[in-house]
């Protein structure tokens, strides 16, 4: 009885391995499962639509509720509107991927910020399945089971990877993974309908480090040939009247420079001094310290997950009134709140806030850190002088330009005025060109927002930016991790300790920036 017992158990055992081993073996490509993926969505239909489809319905965005309209075509162009307190527009004409953000500001996207942008309306509106369509698809044998196929896709011409699973009871997208520098974000598709011949996820969520979007569709229906005539793709450019300058003031605004070589200035909010804020170019956002909103009594509304340099972060926003600083008047300002208590605290100052990239997209910054100088111009009045505009790119909304060092390499980096470094060389880059390799180096640990990180600190041969070389620099070489600097899209962070030496002008508004030689 033992003995069949046990042959029951081993044939049982060998019963389940093989079944397992059978459906994991029915679908051997890529190729085999996009065939059965395309038949349970009916996409042939979809790719009929020549005119293109719009979904309609309701979404929870930033934790905000709020309107959602996505418009699509086969080919790939699209429109993205969420109408609510922190909503934003996108879109894709077929060359250009462009986006209006919750305050109104438009701009055309690039790198990360393009790639991301794609990618979510392309797993949307199943543009990943097309023939030589905008995705590498590979079968992902080591994550495929009985129960899930898992697909490889990876953005032709670009950097973005990430994980599809498809689920095998229905052939139909169930969820995506990728992981950037932010953290792993995860998307999940269901509730599929049938509607036009073709079947569409009507709820789709996007969830990464807690913060989570619902989308709900409750209508979808063929653009008529119409509306597709007026062109619904094409780029927003009209720029918010949210800005206001007085001219009669001096374009010169009260400075203070930090022993580390931050530079502070001394704005209004909501017409009441708050004490000193950090200029920093590398701030994807205005900043408020809870104390301060709190003080001067500012709602507060929703939530995101923002990049910090060392990792993603929870934070909610607080909305303003007024922004005053020199000439410059903004209204209705957004701030993502964080208490920057330990900043305060090290400077020996009391720190308000940080001027980030709502400042600079609305006006043209000088700032000369070794003279402690800072002026804010309204951007259609400048004129350059003693300096040559070069071409200012961004990159997870921050400005980068094309810098050289050691070994004759190129790359892209991000300026950072808020940085006390001279220069951090991010991790994807570090690992790339093997740069630890023979090189003495010590434990170098730094902390900010989204926490702290250890890296090696060590001399580069040299480095140039706007033709001026500093050779035997000693610069951080940032190890594995989440945070700004895992960004494999940039090679580096640039800071104070090298910016001291020009005076730049920024010109987020027409896409360029000046580097006048001291």
């Amino acid at each position: 009885m033992k003995i069949r017992m046990k042959q029951f158990f081993l044939l049982a055992c060998l019963l389940f391995l093989s079944v397992g081993q059978a459906a994991a073996q029915d679908v051997t490509s890529a190729a085999q499962a996009l065939s059965r993926v395309r038949a349970a969505v009916g996409y042939e239909r979809l790719r009929s639509q020549e005119n293109g489809v719009v979904a309609q319905g309701t979404a929870r965005f930033h934790g905000m509720d709020s309107k959602f309209t996505f418009m699509f075509t086969p080919d790939g162009r699209f429109r993205s509107e969420i109408d609510g307190p922190l909503g934003r527009t996108s879109g894709f004409n077929g060359a250009t991927t462009w986006e209006v953000d919750s305050s109104g500001m438009p701009r055309t996207l690039e790198l990360q910020d393009m790639e991301a942008e794609q990618f979510y309306a392309w797993i949307h509106s199943a543009r990943w399945l097309a023939e030589n369509g905008p995705f590498a698809v590979s079968l992902d044998a080591a994550k495929t089971d009985d129960k899930q196929v898992a697909l490889k896709l990876a953005l032709k011409g670009g950097l973005l990877e990430a994980t599809l699973f498809v689920d095998r009871a229905t052939w139909l997208p169930k969820s995506v993974k990728r992981l950037s520098f932010g953290g792993e974000e995860v998307i999940e598709l269901s509730d599929y309908k049938e509607v036009l011949g073709f079947r569409f996820p009507h709820r789709l969520a996007r969830s990464s480090r807690g913060v989570r979007s619902f989308f709900e569709i409750h209508s979808l229906v063929a653009v008529p040939a119409t509306a597709a005539a007026r062109k619904p793709f094409e780029p927003v450019t009209t720029k918010p009247a949210d800005a206001r300058w007085n001219k009669a003031l001096p374009a010169r605004v009260e400075v203070r420079r930090t022993e580390s070589g931050h530079m502070l200035v001394h704005p209004l909010v909501n017409g009441k001094d708050v004490g000193w804020f950090i200029l920093d170019t590398g701030a994807a956002a205005m900043v408020i310290d809870p104390k301060v909103a709190d003080r001067l009594g500012m709602p507060a509304l929703g939530e995101t997950a923002a990049v910090g340099a060392f990792g993603m972060q929870k934070m909610r926003y607080r909305q303003g009134e007024t922004f005053t600083l020199g000439r410059l008047t903004m209204t209705g300002t957004r701030y993502l709140e964080a208490n920057l208590g330990f900043i305060s605290d090290s400077l020996g100052l009391p720190i308000g806030g940080i001027c980030g990239r709502d400042l600079f997209a609305r006006a043209v910054v000088e700032i000369d850190i070794a003279a402690e100088s800072v002026a804010i111009y309204e951007p259609a009045s400048y004129r350059l002088e003693g300096a040559t505009w070069r071409e200012l790119f961004f990159s997870g909304r921050l400005p980068g330009v094309r810098a050289r060092f050691e070994g004759d390499r190129e790359g892209l980096f991000v300026l950072d005025t808020g940085s006390y470094m001279t220069l951090s060389i991010h991790a994807p880059t570090v690992e790339r060109f093997k740069l630890l390799a023979g090189r003495e180096t010590s434990e170098s640990n730094s902390a900010g927002v989204g926490g702290s990180r250890t890296s090696r600190r060590g001399k580069l041969a040299w480095f140039e930016l706007a033709g001026l070389k500093f050779d035997n620099l000693e610069v951080d070489f940032a190890g594995s991790g989440e945070g700004a600097f895992a960004d494999n899209y940039t090679a580096g962070n640039i800071g104070v300790g090298i910016l001291q030496a020009f005076r730049i002008i920024f010109d987020y508004p027409n896409k360029r920036i000046a580097f006048a030689k001291r």
